[in-house]
């Protein structure tokens, strides 16, 4: 995390969407989008983790499968 605060590698996010979904099964995806520095690269995180059945999504929320 840089000095921002914000989410820069996907390792990172990884991390942090993992982390948080496990803590509390449920995150809002803006949430955690607005904490990440590349917009990008949290889309393609989340599309790795949905793909892999580790996370779900409706549009709004990031939550437990």
């Amino acid at each position: 995390m840089d000095n921002l605060g914000h989410y820069t590698t996907a390792e990172e996010i990884r991390e942090v969407i993992l982390e948080t979904i496990a803590a509390h099964g449920t995150i809002k995806l803006a949430t955690i989008n607005n904490q990440c520095a590349n917009e990008s690269l949290f889309n393609q995180v989340l599309t790795e983790l949905v793909s892999q059945d580790l996370v779900g999504t409706d549009g709004n929320f990031i939550f437990k499968p």
